[in-house]
């Protein structure tokens, strides 16, 4: 009996990985990589305004709309990010952050 539930416990933990290596992610992991590309947009957006050549006295907004998303996380989770209507795919590679969500 001890054989068969120690048989059935590596089936379900061997399942579970499966699950997560086949591209299920996770809410935990969606969040985290929303807030990774939010800050690395606002990053992109700030260092373009203080390059020299604008004027901050004509209080141009930053052109920067698009990016690459941040390393660390897999293209799955971008894309899962454009299905749910989070992100904006622009072009091969860069997306946009989607206003109000």
């Amino acid at each position: 009996m001890e054989l068969i539930r120690a048989r059935f416990r590596t089936v379900l933990t061997s399942a579970a990985a499966s699950d997560k290596i086949a591209g299920m992610s996770t809410e935990e992991d969606l969040r985290k990589a929303l807030k990774a590309f939010k800050k690395r947009l606002k990053l992109t957006q700030l260092d373009d305004d203080s390059k020299l050549g604008h004027s901050p006295l004509t209080g141009a907004k930053s052109k920067v709309i698009s990016i690459q998303p941040p390393a660390g996380f897999g293209r799955e989770i971008w894309e899962e990010l454009a299905d749910k209507g989070y992100l904006k795919r622009d072009g091969v590679g860069f997306y946009e952050l989607v206003p109000g969500k």
